[in-house]
């Protein structure tokens, strides 16, 4: 897939501008760093985190060389071990900075790469990834800050923070770069679809509302780089402000035939998944394959174990039990929630009455999510549990009609 990109930066009202930025076409590397504020040298800290990030990845070339060929789970987490280890070496770059100057140095690192359809992404920090997608302005990184870090917490809702003692440390920043020996950045992957626009930028965005920031990305990436960064020195200038915009401007070969917009929303729309935010919902979905079936094929046996949840993307499916017609099924239906958390056999066969596109999810990748994901795991197993409860009540309600249920005797 093919990108457009620009970037832009700017010192606002500050004398010195400790933002930098970084567009390397060749790797599909997209970046930017902020030197953190008081911590002195923050103008050589950030460009410095970001050389080191580049250069990482260029003396290990294979990672990203193999995704490119055969865009495997395998090769997919490759290149994000590859980001995490470029981080780490960013890390200690700056960690070294500190040594030779002898006072604190630091900044945050935000960086995406882009390799064939997909996007992955490497975060510490408060700089941010933003997703124009179909018109929509998806936020796809959480702010690495005290203030924000209560709230994921669930110790306070994001009203209380802003009513407390919190509200102060907006900009006092938990992860980045050289305030410890080692970062935990965050590192996912998305897949693109074509005229996707991600913006990189530093949190000098901050002012500029969503409505702002995505009518900015509808421009050409130059115009929109230059036009977020004059936004931001429009509502203030308080801060140093910079901007990366990728476009894509191709599909990929591959694609399949239900694209990645349709594959989200049809996960949104399940109970289990409802209240997840977007970048969950990617994050789930990166753990998910589409599956083709032809008509009279089964997804699903009647006594065989359970192992995978599917979600009907497109086509029809007939259910049979005891070989009995029970139910027809369209495009967003889900078959098999419970075989994410239980191998008991299934109740139902399912057969494709029209050809079938399904995204399939397996309790093994399941498990891998709420094992890897400590923030989304509480969510999806609260709504797997009040899923499961709506269930149980019906199954209860329709046996009390039928007076299977019989009242308790003394």
């Amino acid at each position: 897939m093919k990108v457009d990109h620009a970037g832009a930066t700017d010192a606002g009202r500050r004398a010195l501008n400790e933002d930098a930025f970084l567009a390397d076409e060749t790797l599909g590397l997209y970046a930017v760093a902020d030197g953190m504020g008081g911590a002195g040298a923050g103008d050589v800290a950030a460009p410095l985190a970001l050389r080191r990030f580049q250069q990482t990845l260029l003396l290990k070339p294979g990672a990203l060389q193999r995704h490119a060929v055969e865009r495997s789970p395998r090769e997919r987490a490759a290149v994000l071990a590859l980001l995490d280890e470029a981080a780490q070496e960013a890390c200690a770059a700056v960690r070294a900075l500190q040594a030779e100057l002898g006072r604190r140095v630091g900044a945050t690192l935000t960086a995406v790469v882009v390799s064939g359809d997909r996007a992955f992404v490497a975060h510490a920090g408060d700089c941010r990834v933003y997703l124009l997608r179909q018109k929509k302005l998806h936020k796809l990184t959480d702010e690495h800050t005290l203030f924000e870090d209560v709230i994921r917490s669930g110790k306070m809702t994001r009203e209380e923070a802003e009513a407390s003692s919190y509200a102060k440390h907006k900009k006092t920043i938990t992860r980045g770069l050289g305030i410890q020996e080692t970062v935990q950045a965050d590192t996912f992957d998305l897949e693109l679809g074509p005229a996707d626009a991600l913006l990189v930028c530093t949190d000098g965005l901050d002012r500029v509302s969503p409505e702002e920031l995505a009518g900015a990305l509808r421009l050409k990436p130059a115009a929109a780089a230059e036009r977020l960064v004059e936004l931001a020195n429009e509502r203030g200038g308080t801060d140093n402000a910079t901007a990366v915009v990728v476009r894509t401007v191709g599909a990929a070969a591959s694609r399949p035939a239900v694209d990645v917009s349709g594959r989200i929303q049809a996960l949104q729309r399940m109970p289990l998944f409802a209240e997840l935010t977007y970048q969950e919902i990617v994050r789930v979905l990166n753990a998910t394959e589409v599956r083709e079936f032809a008509t009279g094929a089964e997804l699903l046996r009647e006594g065989e174990p359970g192992d995978a949840l599917y979600v009907l993307l497109a086509g029809g499916v007939r259910l049979y039990k005891d070989r009995a017609l029970i139910a027809e099924l369209g495009p967003g239906a889900p078959l098999g929630e419970m075989a994410l958390v239980d191998d008991a056999p299934r109740s139902a066969t399912a057969v494709a009455s029209t050809p079938v596109t399904a995204l399939r999810l397996g309790r093994a990748d399941f498990d891998e999510i709420l094992s890897k994901e400590k923030e989304l795991a509480p969510k999806l197993l609260m709504a797997f549990v009040r899923s499961f409860t709506k269930r149980l009540r019906k199954t209860t309600e329709d046996l009390a009609s039928t007076g299977a249920l019989e009242p308790t005797r003394r």
